[in-house]
C-alpha cells in the first residue's frame, strides 16, 4: 500500500468539537481535500461554510446522503457517535478514529474521566483504523504521558487535545504514504466504558473512603466550563439535602475522628473527617439551600442499599438524558415579575376547580409572549430532579391542550438527573416560576385542584389577583370551543377590570389654552414679580413676556408658523428659555440643539427635524455644523413681524430626541395638548397653593433636550414661580460659605457608555485617553457601570475598566463614575477596589449608585427596586466598615454567620467614599465638598420610581475633581 507522497487525498470528516476543526485545517494545510464535513459543532460548521465545503448534519440516513460522493478516507475526530457498517463501507481506503485514551487499555467513552476515577498513573491517546468492534482497530499513532497529581478532567482532556494535534500530522503522512498499523493486544484491555456508565453511588462522596480518593473523584468530574457527560460530585448533607462539591482538598494531619464528622464550617466550606484524615470541601446548593451545619455535626454515611438505590436511580436517567439536555439548552422558563412577599411557614393556597393546569399554561404563555416552559412535578429519587421541563405552546386552546399532553408523554420516557442543569457547560437555567405540581423553588404551582404560592415571592394580594385570573381563564376555557385562539382569551376578570378602570379614572378637564398664553396671563397678573434669573440678571414677568413676544415676531418675519420647526442653539441663559417660549408663540415647534453636544449629533437633529430656522447667538453661531436653515441671532438686530394666532391643541410644541443608546436617536413630537395635560397633572401633584402671591423659587438644572425641563421652566413660569436657571458655568462651580479657593483647576476625564469601537478597538478611546490624561497633568479618569445601555456594552463594571486604566497610567486617580452597589456584594466591591487601590498606589475612588435599568437586576433580583435604595444605604455603611479593617458579619451559606477577613491590604487609609449626601447636614444646606461629582437628582425628593445617583468619591474629599 504505497502512495506518492504528494497525491492529494479526499476525506469526509465527522466531528463535533474544536479538535475536529483543528484537524480539518491540518488536513487541508497538508494539501488534501475534504469532500464533506459532518458536525453538530457551530465553529466547525462556520469554518466549513467559509471554505465552501459541503456541510451535513449527523443522522441515521448519513450513509445514503454520502453514497454518491466518492472519497478516500473517513476521519472520525472528537466523535462519540457509533458509525454504522454502511457508512464505514463508503470510503475507498478506510476509516480512522481518534481515541482520547491509550489502547488497548482504555476503550469506550469518557476514558479520561475513568482513568482519573480509577487512579491511573498514566494516560494517552491513539489514532486507529476503525473495525466493527469498538476501539479495536490497529493503531496508526499514539502518545502516552504521566498523569499529574492535581489532574482534573479538564486538564487531562486538554493534554489529550494537545497530543492529538501533535500526532495528527504523523497520521496524515501514513494515510498519504505507507500505513504502519500496530495491531492491538486484546489481553491488555482493562475495560470498555459504555456511555451509560456512571460513577458509583451517583458520585455522592462516601466519607468512609480516604481523603485523597475523594479528592480524586472531585477532580475527575471537574470539566471546568465544558459540558459534563457523567455526573457532578455531591455531598449528602443530611435531611434530604444534596450539595454540589466544587472543590476538595485533603488537609495534613487529622485522622482518628469518625468519618463524616464536621470539623469546621463557614464561608461556603466544610471541613470533614474521612477514613484516614481531613478533607475540606467547597460547596454549592443542588437540591435546595445548604443546611446550617456546624462543627460537631455528623453527616450521614451511605449504606450499601442506599448506594445501590442511587446507582439504579441515576441509571434510570441515562436513556432520556440527551432529550433533557437538549431541552434544558433551549429552556424558556415561565416567569413572574417581582410581586412582593415575605418568607412564611406555609404556602398561600386556594382551590381552583376546572382545567386549572390549562389555565396556568395559558397564563404563562400570555406573560411570556410566546412558547415557554413550565416545571412538571415528577416522583424522584434524591439523585433525580423532582421536575421536568414542559413546553407550553400553541395558537389555539386545542394546541395548548395537546402541548400539555405531549409534555406529559415525554416525561414518561424517563427522569432527569438532579445535577443535569449544572452539567451543560453554561450557567444552569433558571427553574420555571410556574409549575404543574409541587416543585421546590417554584413561585406558583398547582397541587391537584389547589393553587399554591410561595409567600416569600408573592404577597397575599398578588396571589389573590393571580388566583382570580386563573379561575377566570379556567371558566373561559371550559366554555369555549377548542379552536378558540388563545390570544382572544381575557386573563383579567370583570372585577379586576373595574378596579383597574377606577384606579385609572384620571380623566378630567384641563386647560387647552397653549402655554404661551398661560405665561402671558401670568405676566398680566404679576408684571413686576421676578420671573427669570440667570447669574446676576433678573427679568420681571413683564420684561420676560416682552422679550419673548419680540423674538416671536422676529421668527414670524422669517417664516416660522404652524408646522415649522425651529432649532434652538443657545447656552443656558434667559434667551434659551424665552426663545423656546417664543417659538411656541410663533406657532412653531422648537428643537433643542445643545451647544455642548457633538457637532455630528446636532447635524443629525437638523437633518432629521428639517428645521427651517436656527435661533443662536454670536458666540455660538460659528459652532454650528453645515446646514440649510436660516439663522436668527438673538444678540443682534431682530427683524420685526406681525403677531399671529395662538397654536392649536394638536399643533407640535417641541421635538426632542432619544439618547441613541439603542441606535440612531429618534425624534419624538410633543403637541400642545400633551403639554397642557402634563401641566394639569403637575398641578394635581405639586401645584401652588391657592392665594399665594408667588409660589416660590425654582432652581432649573435640566437641559432643554430633556422634557423634564418643561416642569422646571414652563410649568413654573405659567404658575408664577421665580425660576433661577443654573448656567453652564455654575454647574462646575462649588457652592459654599467659605472664601473662594485659590489654586489651579484640576481636570478629569469621565467616560460614558458609547460603544463606537469594534473588535480590538473597542477600548482604544479609553486607554489612549487615559495615557494622554496621565501624560498631561489630568487628575482622574472615571468609568461608569451600565448607564442606560444594553448588556455587552463597553462598561459592565468600573473595577474592570478601572484596573485597565491603572495598568497603563502612573499618576491618575482611577474612579468609578458609578458603581451600582445593589448589583454587587459589598465584599466583592471591597476586594475589587482594593486591587485598583493597590495598582494606583492609593488613588482609587468610587461613586455609588442605586441603579437605573430594571433589567440590570437580573444579577441580583433580591435588590431590584424598590429594595435597591435600602441596599445602597446598607452597602455604603458596610464598605466603610470593611475598608476600616473591621470583620463584618454576613449570613453564611451553611447557616452560621460568616466572618470574612477585612478588606485586602490597601494603601489608602480612608475608605474611597465620601458622604451619603441624602444624610449629610452640610450637603442638605447646599454645601458640597470641593470638587465632588454631584448629581442633581440625588438631593431632590425621589419621584416616579427613579433611582438616584449617590456619588461618594474619596477624591472629592481631597478637594479634587
Amino acid at each position: 500500500m504505497k502512495e506518492t507522497a504528494m497525491t492529494p487525498l479526499s476525506a469526509v470528516l465527522i466531528g463535533h468539537d474544536t479538535l475536529a476543526l483543528a484537524c480539518a485545517r491540518l488536513w487541508q494545510e497538508a494539501g488534501h481535500r475534504l469532500t464533506a464535513v459532518v458536525t453538530r459543532h457551530a465553529g466547525l460548521a462556520d469554518w466549513a461554510r467559509g471554505e465552501g465545503i459541503p456541510l451535513l448534519s449527523p443522522g441515521p440516513d448519513l450513509a445514503g446522503r454520502l453514497a454518491g460522493q466518492p472519497f478516500d478516507w473517513l476521519l472520525s475526530v472528537a466523535n462519540t457517535d457509533l458509525l454504522p457498517a454502511p457508512l464505514l463501507a463508503l470510503p475507498a481506503r478506510g476509516a480512522v478514529n481518534f481515541h482520547d485514551a491509550p489502547l488497548p487499555e482504555r476503550a469506550g467513552l469518557n476514558a479520561p474521566v475513568w482513568a482519573l476515577l480509577e487512579g491511573a498513573a498514566s494516560h494517552g491517546i491513539a489514532w486507529h483504523l476503525i473495525e466493527p468492534a469498538v476501539d479495536t482497530g490497529p493503531i496508526l499513532a499514539e502518545r502516552r504521558f504521566a498523569i499529574a497529581p492535581d489532574e482534573t478532567a479538564l486538564s487531562l482532556n486538554g493534554r489529550c487535545f494537545a497530543a492529538a494535534l501533535e500526532s495528527f500530522p504523523e497520521v496524515i503522512a501514513q494515510l498519504a504514504g505507507t500505513l504502519r498499523p500496530l495491531p492491538q493486544d486484546p489481553a491488555r484491555r482493562l475495560r470498555l466504558h459504555r456511555g451509560r456508565d456512571r460513577p458509583a453511588g451517583a458520585a455522592v462522596l462516601d466519607l468512609a473512603q480516604p481523603a485523597a480518593r475523594l479528592a480524586a473523584l472531585v477532580r475527575a468530574l471537574d470539566h471546568g466550563p465544558y459540558p459534563n457527560p457523567l455526573a457532578l460530585p455531591k455531598l449528602d448533607c443530611g435531611g434530604g439535602c444534596l450539595a454540589r462539591v466544587l472543590e476538595a482538598e485533603p488537609l495534613p494531619g487529622g485522622g482518628g475522628a469518625e468519618p463524616g464528622l464536621v470539623l469546621a464550617a463557614g464561608d461556603g466550606r466544610l471541613t470533614l473527617a474521612t477514613a484516614d484524615g481531613v478533607l475540606r470541601l467547597r460547596l454549592a446548593p443542588l437540591s435546595g439551600p445548604l443546611p446550617p451545619l456546624a462543627a460537631g455535626d455528623r453527616l450521614p454515611r451511605p449504606d450499601p442499599a442506599l448506594v445501590a438505590a442511587r446507582d439504579a436511580a441515576l441509571q434510570a436517567t441515562v436513556p432520556a438524558e440527551a432529550r433533557w439536555r437538549a431541552h434544558l439548552a433551549d429552556l424558556r422558563p415561565a416567569t413572574l415579575p417581582p410581586l412582593g412577599g415575605r418568607p412564611g411557614p406555609d404556602p398561600l393556597a386556594r382551590v381552583l376547580p376546572g382545567e386549572s393546569d390549562l389555565a396556568l399554561a395559558a397564563l404563562a404563555l400570555r406573560l411570556a409572549g410566546g412558547p415557554c416552559d413550565l416545571a412538571l412535578a415528577v416522583p424522584a429519587a434524591d439523585v433525580q430532579a423532582p421536575w421536568l421541563p414542559l413546553r407550553a405552546a400553541g395558537e389555539t386552546v386545542s394546541d395548548l391542550r395537546a402541548a400539555l399532553a405531549r409534555g406529559r408523554e415525554e416525561a414518561a420516557q424517563g427522569p432527569m438527573a438532579l445535577d443535569l442543569p449544572h452539567r451543560l457547560g453554561r450557567p444552569a437555567p433558571a427553574l420555571p416560576a410556574l409549575a404543574l405540581g409541587p416543585v421546590p423553588g417554584a413561585a406558583l404551582w398547582l397541587d391537584g385542584e389547589t393553587l399554591c404560592g410561595d409567600p416569600a415571592r408573592l404577597s397575599p394580594e398578588a396571589f389573590a389577583i393571580l388566583a382570580d385570573r386563573l379561575a377566570h381563564l379556567a371558566a373561559q376555557l371550559a366554555a369555549l370551543p377548542p379552536e378558540t385562539p388563545l390570544a382572544s382569551l381575557d386573563p383579567i376578570p370583570p372585577a379586576e377590570h373595574d378596579r383597574i378602570a377606577r384606579s385609572n379614572a384620571t380623566d378630567g378637564p384641563f386647560d387647552l389654552r397653549p402655554l404661551p398664553l398661560l405665561v402671558a396671563e401670568q405676566a398680566a397678573r404679576s408684571p413686576d414679580a421676578p420671573a427669570l434669573s440667570v447669574r446676576d440678571r433678573t427679568l420681571t414677568y413683564r420684561e420676560a413676556a416682552d422679550r419673548a413676544a419680540r423674538l416671536a415676531r422676529a421668527l414670524r418675519a422669517m417664516g416660522a408658523g404652524a408646522g415649522s420647526r425651529v432649532g434652538i442653539h443657545l447656552p443656558r441663559s434667559a434667551d434659551l428659555v424665552l426663545a423656546a417660549l417664543a417659538v411656541q408663540m410663533a406657532g412653531a415647534a422648537y428643537v433643542p440643539l445643545d451647544p455642548a453636544y457633538p457637532a455630528d449629533r446636532i447635524a443629525l437633529y437638523l437633518e432629521d427635524s428639517d428645521a427651517a430656522i436656527i435661533v443662536t447667538d454670536s458666540a455660538h453661531a460659528k459652532g454650528l455644523p453645515p446646514h440649510r436653515a436660516r439663522i436668527l441671532v438673538v444678540d443682534r438686530d431682530l427683524p420685526d413681524g406681525p403677531d399671529g394666532p395662538a397654536p392649536a391643541p394638536d399643533d407640535p410644541a417641541y421635538l426632542i430626541y432619544t439618547s441613541g443608546s439603542t441606535g440612531r436617536p429618534k425624534g419624538v413630537i410633543i403637541t400642545h395638548r400633551n403639554l397642557s395635560n402634563f401641566l394639569t397633572a403637575m398641578d394635581a401633584r405639586i401645584g401652588p397653593r391657592p392665594g399665594e402671591a408667588q409660589p416660590g423659587t425654582w432652581l432649573a438644572v435640566t437641559s432643554l433636550s430633556f422634557d423634564i425641563s418643561i416642569l422646571e421652566l414652563f410649568w413654573t413660569l405659567s404658575r408664577g414661580f421665580h425660576v433661577v436657571v443654573q448656567g453652564d458655568e455654575e454647574r462646575t462651580q462649588v457652592a459654599g460659605d467659605g472664601p473662594a479657593p485659590r489654586g489651579r483647576m484640576d481636570l478629569s476625564l469621565y467616560y460614558w457608555g458609547n460603544d463606537d469601537g469594534t473588535g480590538r478597538d473597542k477600548y482604544r478611546l479609553l486607554l489612549e485617553g487615559a495615557r494622554f490624561a496621565d501624560a498631561h497633568g489630568f487628575r482622574a479618569v472615571w468609568t461608569p457601570e451600565r448607564h442606560f445601555h444594553a448588556f455587552g456594552g463597553p462598561y459592565p463594571n468600573p473595577s474592570v475598566t478601572g484596573a485597565a486604566v491603572a495598568a497603563v497610567t502612573r499618576h491618575l486617580d482611577v474612579r468609578a463614575g458609578s458603581c451600582v452597589a445593589p448589583l454587587h456584594h459589598p465584599i466583592r466591591i471591597a476586594e475589587e477596589w482594593a486591587v485598583v487601590d493597590n495598582l494606583t498606589n492609593g488613588r482609587a475612588g468610587l461613586a455609588l449608585a442605586s441603579g437605573w435599568m430594571p433589567e440590570d437586576f437580573v444579577l441580583r433580583p433580591e435588590a431590584a427596586p424598590p429594595a435597591n435604595r435600602q441596599a445602597l444605604i446598607d452597602c455604603v455603611a458596610t464598605l466603610r466598615r470593611l475598608w476600616a479593617g473591621e470583620a463584618v458579619e454576613f449570613p453564611g451559606p451553611l447557616g452560621p454567620p460568616a466572618h470574612p477577613h477585612p478588606a485586602p491590604p490597601r494603601l489608602a487609609r480612608a475608605a474611597p467614599l465620601d458622604h451619603d449626601r441624602r444624610q449629610s447636614g452640610d450637603l442638605a444646606r447646599g454645601r458640597t465638598p470641593r470638587g465632588a461629582c454631584a448629581d442633581a437628582s440625588a438631593g431632590s425628593e425621589h419621584r416616579g420610581g427613579r433611582a438616584e445617583d449617590r456619588p461618594l468619591s474619596r477624591g472629592a474629599a481631597r478637594g479634587r475633581p
